[in-house]
């Protein structure tokens, strides 16, 4: 978020308006650029977040296995 945030600022124009004072404008086209990013970046981390959980799943899953294999001994 702080990235997306930071690449906002850093693409945005200050510029003088008739009516309100200063105000603020950026391109569609960088806006469209900065979130298509933040949105791959979300389901990247998602998707990392997903596979850690079903690696731990699984070792949890080996881990009963052998406790259950062990009593039965």
């Amino acid at each position: 978020m702080q990235k997306m945030l930071t690449a906002i600022k850093n693409r945005m124009l200050v510029i003088k308006t008739l009516t309100g004072g200063e105000g603020i404008i950026i391109r569609t086209k960088d806006l469209n650029s900065i979130l298509e990013d933040f949105c791959r970046s979300i389901i990247k981390n998602g998707e990392i977040e997903m596979r850690t959980r079903c690696e731990q799943l699984s070792l949890q899953i080996i881990q009963y296995e052998n406790l259950l294999y062990s009593k039965d001994q």
